[in-house]
């Protein structure tokens, strides 16, 4: 998740070293926290533009077709090397291997150099493509995939601009690192593609569900589960960006929605909070559609699943699944509740922020779900949300901003804070009137907690 800074002398809530902060510092940090659950918000600032469009276009043609060249090469290798047997110990058989064009680097220092040389490709161009690094000296150039299985990445068209390596568990190169990718260059920029949506444009035509997963394998794995009903794709590398979700809302039909399936771990967890605002955007863009999360088994990743069970098993794991904006909300919560009243109101008026982002239906059901865990009147809620947004001034230019960029054209004019869309479906459901501050204005029977002092709590807080 991307961080904030925080002013000296403050923590977070949460963190374990540092002075205790008393609840008005963790109220606010608090707030803090839910605009760190934005971090695609900070993407949409950059336009969709190509750096391809910059590169020299007769270099960007001889890496692809370069790139293809490689391609070929290392689809020859794989029954040479240890990698058949490796991805078969992972549940993927030949026919998938082909299917997924799944290769192997060699071991030798120059073996794809000297394959590339062959051919008429000069050292400068095999550099750039990040098919071999140059030595210190600069005497000589060699591979960057050594005894690897090798994992094509595809843009959306399906031109192949770079390679996943996958190191085998006894090989030298997993002492170094278990996953090398193709570096950024003139044709390949990891937070543009995702591994598997090429492959996916066929099973995503014909109805399957796009699922966001981590590494190659667990594409693969969720792609053999139930090929009708979903298309595994994964990250390369990096966290979700707007590309990534550009490049999806241009293959995947309206309202296909998405489910993420990443590590139950904390990183996964904090992987899927910060997808949220992109993948939110998504279905706001198209009004169809619904983000979910799947529920791994701690520990336990889908290529993981696939191995030691079967694709049925998986399946029925992918069909396990809670709206996403449920992790994101409780997350939120998490962070600050400590049993007393004002760190609920504070906790509540940090998921308001988060809200801002939300899709109508998702106010909706956020709402009433924060009532109902935080024990709190449904119209104090509502009004303390409105209060919130309608005071948030950046709410409606960031909610018209990310529409904007995902479509790539000029977007909606933001609207007043009054009229954002999170205020107007809380004020159309509810029977009664609701502008912001009128708790106390109409003097309701359930009176708003007083703002948080910066005296902390003299005792802890009891356990819940």
């Amino acid at each position: 998740m991307t961080d904030v800074p925080v002013e000296p002398g403050w923590r977070r809530v949460g963190d374990t070293d540092g002075p205790p902060g008393d609840l008005r510092r963790q109220a606010d940090t608090a707030r803090h926290r839910a605009a760190a659950l934005r971090a695609g918000a900070e993407t949409f600032q950059a336009t969709l533009t190509d750096p391809e469009q910059q590169a020299d276009p007769n270099l960007v043609k001889q890496l692809l077709e370069m790139h293809a060249e490689a391609e070929d090469f290392f689809q020859a290798q794989l029954p040479r090397g240890g990698a058949q047997r490796y991805l078969a110990e992972r549940g993927i058989d030949p026919a998938t291997q082909q299917r997924w064009s799944i290769g192997y680097a060699p071991g030798g220092w120059r073996t794809l150099t000297d394959h590339l040389r062959s051919r008429g490709y000069p050292d400068e161009a095999i550099v750039a493509g990040g098919l071999a690094k140059a030595r210190r000296d600069g005497t000589d150039i060699f591979d960057l995939f050594r005894d690897r299985a090798i994992f094509p990445i595809r843009d959306e068209n399906g031109r192949t601009r770079g390679f996943i390596g996958r190191a085998a568990p006894r090989s030298k190169e997993a002492q170094t690192d278990k996953y090398l990718n193709t570096p950024d260059g003139p044709i390949f920029h990891k937070d543009q593609l995702l591994f598997g949506l090429a492959e996916a444009r066929a099973a995503l035509a014909a109805g399957a569900r796009p699922v966001i997963v981590e590494g190659p394998l667990d594409a693969i794995a969720v792609s053999r589960a139930a090929p009708l009903r979903y298309a595994g794709m994964a990250l390369c590398g990096t966290r979700l960006s707007t590309h990534h979700v550009a490049a999806l809302a241009r293959t995947a039909p309206p309202g296909a929605g998405v489910l993420t399936a990443l590590d139950s771990d904390n990183a996964g967890r904090a992987g899927m909070i910060a997808a949220y605002p992109l993948l939110a955007a998504l279905t706001r863009t198209s009004g169809q559609g619904t983000i979910d999360a799947a529920s791994l088994p701690a520990g336990v990743d889908p290529a993981e699943i696939l191995r030691t069970q079967s694709p049925a098993a998986l399946a029925d794991v992918l069909d396990q699944t809670r709206p996403l904006a449920d992790l994101v909300i409780n997350d939120v919560l998490e962070r600050w509740d400590n049993g007393f009243t004002e760190g609920k109101l504070a906790g509540l008026r940090a998921s308001a922020e988060a809200l801002i982002d939300m899709p109508r239906h998702e106010v909706l059901r956020q709402t009433s779900r924060l009532a109902e865990r935080l024990e709190m009147p449904y119209q104090l809620v509502a009004e303390t949300i409105v209060d919130t947004i309608t005071n948030a001034d950046n709410a409606p230019k960031r909610v018209a901003r990310l529409a904007r960029d995902l479509d790539g054209g000029p977007g909606p004019n933001p609207t007043s804070p009054q009229t954002h869309p999170a205020v107007t479906a809380i004020r159309t459901a509810f029977p009664k009137p609701i502008t912001a501050t009128t708790t106390q204005q109409r003097g309701s029977s359930h009176t708003a907690p007083a703002p948080p002092t910066r005296r902390a709590p003299r005792g802890p807080a009891p356990e819940r």
